[in-house]
């Protein structure tokens, strides 16, 4: 269980696309930022946030997917993303451990 800051890509990239899965019973937030991993926390605000909308059960998963198309979004510095259970820009609710799956389409 953790809020997971996670580098997609250390240096400057684009995001075409992303696709969250989750099984949790509450909606999980992916917060995508130009930064670096050391550099991100609840402090930071993301440039793009994809949501996963909760569940009526767990079994049941569900999912969102964001498509930035052929030109994708610039990231200038890098490309890294934290995962919450709260809404907030600067929410530290941490997701379940083996609960949401994301799959980040880039270059």
């Amino acid at each position: 269980n953790s809020v997971n800051e996670t580098a997609v890509k250390a240096s400057a990239g684009q995001l075409y696309g992303i696709s969250v899965f989750s099984l949790n019973d509450a909606p999980v937030y992916v917060k995508m930022y130009n930064d670096t991993t050391g550099n991100i926390d609840e402090n930071d605000t993301p440039i793009l946030r994809v949501m996963s909308p909760a569940n009526a059960t767990a079994a049941l998963g569900a999912g969102a997917v964001w498509d930035g198309g052929t030109a994708g979004m610039q990231f200038s510095t890098a490309i890294t993303m934290r995962i919450t259970k709260g809404i907030a820009d600067n929410s530290t609710t941490a997701v379940d451990a083996a609960e949401v799956i994301v799959n980040v389409c880039y270059k």
